[in-house]
């Protein structure tokens, strides 16, 4: 991951945080991480790690490289079965809860869960990752947030609107889910990928990719070798409610480029 930061003489301070890889048992190992410039801090938060860069008189021209080796594992629902210790979680509330683009209570994702029945939490899931698939098309990546009820009125959106509105539809019915947030190492338009987590009693977290599965690319119990974690988190106020990094500045503005390569 780099970050390219151009600043003006008259910017006296700048704080930049960005999200970086962590460890998470069965999905992924960090072996090493190493920061072309040492972090101000690095910290824990809500099941995410930062770091926190923190520039004061700033030089003109800042870039800030953080190289990870990471090796990933394939996990999903048949992975998750076949576990005979899961990761087991007591408090589950706040992923049961409605949430901004995640409109749990919205009277037209109420009445699509209404319609969702099935013998277990497994088919029940396995209903609305089918009803999201057949419903919703994918409209290519876009920069903008529009959340579940939108989604689910237009009928079309990218990896975050097919997630927002999965995981809406599993709190609907009482289901805890959350959002998958990182990389992968497949993609056309950009490594950025968002993805969901199912949290089932025998099984602890389970991850669905319902737009992969729209277009084939994965299964409801099959997945592929190819996620690279780096949050849990859909509205992250460390962020300021937005994806993988957010700055300030005192003074003149900034501009702050990101780019992520991935070698494999």
């Amino acid at each position: 991951m780099k970050f390219s930061i151009t600043s003006s003489y008259n910017t006296s301070r700048i704080e930049l945080i960005a999200l970086i890889p962590q460890t998470v048992p069965g999905r992924q190992d960090v072996l090493s991480i190493v920061h072309s410039i040492n972090p101000s801090k690095v910290f824990n938060s809500d099941g995410n790690k930062y770091a926190e860069y923190v520039f004061v008189d700033p030089e003109r021209s800042i870039d800030i490289n953080i190289k990870a080796e990471i090796e990933i594992f394939k996990y999903d629902l048949n992975t998750a079965m076949n576990n005979r210790y899961p990761a087991y979680e007591q408090h589950l509330g706040k992923y049961l809860i409605r949430e901004k683009y995640i409109e749990k209570d919205d009277p037209m994702i109420q009445k699509v869960a209404r319609q969702i029945t099935g013998k277990n939490e497994i088919g029940r899931v396995e209903k609305i990752y089918d009803f999201v698939l057949d419903n919703i098309e994918y409209s290519g990546y876009n920069t903008g947030e529009i959340g579940a009820a939108r989604t689910l009125n237009d009928k079309k959106g990218d990896c975050n609107d097919y997630s927002d509105l999965f995981i809406a539809l599993c709190r609907a019915k009482k289901i805890p889910a959350r959002v998958a947030e990182g990389h992968t190492v497949e993609f056309d338009e950009t490594p950025g990928h968002a993805w969901a987590e199912v949290y089932f009693r025998r099984h602890g977290w389970v991850p669905f990719d319902p737009l992969w599965g729209d277009l084939g690319a994965v299964s409801f119990e099959n997945s592929i070798n190819s996620y690279i974690y780096l949050s849990n988190t859909r509205n992250d106020d460390i962020l300021s409610n937005g994806h993988y990094f957010t700055y300030r500045w005192w003074g003149e503005p900034i501009q702050c480029d990101d780019t992520v390569s991935l070698t494999y």
